[in-house]
């Protein structure tokens, strides 16, 4: 099961994959990038280009931003004179009749070197990670996109004025539309490509993946077929499939969710001729679903996280606990494999002695058979002792309930040797298959059977017995472990599953809530139960094979 520790981060290049050669790429391969980098930047520019203002790469949608952060945050700020060379590139392609070189080069070193400044800080200064494992990673990110982008839309629009391409009444108005789409590009393009390094595979079946296809689609066919104005009253329609998506699927679903609602958007804006003030409403409504669900994606993924690590530590403190009662069990091993180890040696010096002497192979045979079950007795008491102790991954499987309990009842022997406590095992469970973690179940066995044959001891019950018991429901199965001591008092039931509480001098309190952490990780639960008349019981649930 999967542990989360709080350790500093490492610095950025620490947190590169194994991989670290296809990130750092040299000769060929740099140069292959480089120009990959180039066409895309000026593809997304040209496929970006909507009401472009006066002509200028000012559009209420940027992604280029976007493209080219992920890219410094991946590869590095040596990068940032290859994000100049494709601006200028995309200006010289798309807009050399309207921005002369010297205007393309000047914007487009402010843009370039006010971004990596930004990721400098990010990274230098705030310990920023790329891979966006946490809330306060992406708010960073946000911050950047919308922060980071309205200082350098500033400077870029001053760039603009001081050249004389831009009339003083109109710079609000441009700062304003360049703000919008760097900070939108940004914030959907950024966080999907930083994120495609680390695609897992889908945690949902393909069943529900289809629907939730189908109900975008819709919601996005909905927001086309109806006019300009009412676009901005459906808008939220979109909410339910994105937000939808983001609690299935974390950050990454979100991010290709926010990116593909983003491009049918201004593919209808662009097909339907809506203006330039229709489009930047729309922009800014895009932000706050983008915000939204961006950020429900990424607490998704952190909750998953913590959820591994409480997992991985109710792992690590399960296979403590059965160490310690392990020393318990190997204190009384060396009692346990005596008798079988000195008659099988017993058995093997009487077929020595029948071979010195010619008696008949059928004699030798039979003594070395003999000596046979007991080496086999033996293993099997090192080999129970060993499954229990193994400390591996959770795992579901079928396996006969008896079995479980019958290891169990075995290891209890041994640990607590000299006991005239009768154990009974009854007999609805041989015919019991149950899917669970065997390991798991026959610690929950142990725990419950110790705590019930200590208090039996320590009160003096004559006659003491413990009995195990299992009844169907349904799909599941109720196993009790009932015996006739004296239970637990009134006053202490209701904390008897908390971690830490004991009613034993001895005792560190963790047993019980150990079978409740295992007992609800299989998908059942466990309680207590004290008839007025008859015996006490532990009573837990597991599922049926099949169930």
């Amino acid at each position: 099961m999967a542990s989360e520790r709080t350790e500093p981060l490492a610095p950025q290049s620490a947190l590169l994959p194994a991989g670290r050669d296809l990130l750092r790429p040299k000769g060929v391969r740099r140069v292959a990038m480089a120009a990959a980098y180039v066409a895309l930047f000026v593809l997304l520019d040209w496929a970006s280009t909507i009401h472009p203002f006066l002509g200028y790469n000012i559009t209420p949608w940027s992604p280029p931003p976007g493209l080219s952060i992920a890219l410094l945050c991946v590869f590095g700020l040596s990068y940032a004179p290859l994000w100049l060379a494709a601006g200028i590139a995309a200006d010289v392609v798309l807009r050399f009749s309207t921005v002369p070189l010297h205007i393309s080069f000047l914007t487009n070193l402010a843009t370039a070197a006010g971004y990596a400044g930004i990721v400098w800080i990010l990274q230098r200064r705030l310990r920023f990670d790329a891979t966006l494992p946490s809330v306060r990673d992406f708010a960073l990110l946000a911050g950047a996109a919308l922060i980071g982008a309205a200082i350098v839309a500033l400077l870029v629009i001053a760039v603009y004025f001081l050249a004389g391409a831009l009339p003083a009444p109109r710079l609000s108005e441009a700062w304003l539309r360049y703000w919008v789409g760097d900070a939108i590009g940004i914030a959907l393009t950024a966080p999907l490509l930083l994120r495609m390094r680390h695609v897992a595979r889908p945690s949902v079946g393909s069943a529900e993946m289809i629907a939730q296809g189908l109900v975008l689609a819709a919601s996005l066919w909905v927001m086309m077929v109806v006019g300009t104005k009412d676009q901005i009253r459906f808008f939220y329609v979109l909410f339910v499939p994105a937000v939808w998506i983001a609690v299935r699927h974390g950050l990454t679903g979100a991010a290709v969710a926010c990116f593909v609602i983003e491009v049918v958007l201004m593919v209808g804006a662009v097909q339907r001729e809506i203006g330039a003030d229709a489009v930047l409403d729309l922009q800014t409504l895009m932000m706050t679903l983008a915000v939204t669900v961006l950020f429900t994606g990424v607490l998704v993924d952190e909750l998953r996280k913590q959820q591994a690590a409480r997992e991985r530590l109710r792992d690590e403190v399960s296979h403590l606990a059965r160490l310690s009662t392990g020393g318990e069990i190997a204190s009384g091993l060396a009692h346990e494999l005596n008798q079988p180890l000195t008659a099988l040696l017993n058995y093997v010096r009487v077929s020595k002695a029948q071979v010195e002497r010619g008696n008949a192979a059928a004699q030798v045979l039979d003594s070395m058979l003999k000596a046979e079950a007991q080496g086999v007795r033996a293993a099997e008491t090192v080999k129970r002792l060993h499954d229990f102790l193994r400390y591996g991954e959770f795992s579901l499987s079928d396996f006969n309930l008896a079995e479980a309990a019958g290891e169990a009842v075995a290891l209890v022997r041994v640990a607590k040797r000299g006991t005239d406590v009768a154990v009974r095992v009854g007999p609805e469970l041989a015919g019991c298959v149950v899917n669970a973690d065997r390991v798991q179940t026959t610690q929950i066995f142990v725990n419950i059977i110790t705590n019930a044959l200590e208090a039996l001891v320590e009160h003096n019950v004559a006659a003491g017995a413990i009995e195990i018991s299992a009844a169907r429901r349904g799909g599941e199965v109720e196993i009790s472990v009932a015996d006739n001591g004296p239970g637990v008092p009134a006053e202490d039931r209701g904390r008897i599953f908390d971690s830490f509480f004991t009613t034993k001098t001895e005792g560190m309190g963790l047993g019980l809530a150990i079978c409740r952490s295992l007992a609800e990780a299989q998908g059942g639960r466990i309680w207590y139960e004290h008839g007025a008349k008859g015996p006490h019981r532990f009573v837990f649930t597991l599922k049926l094979a099949g169930g």
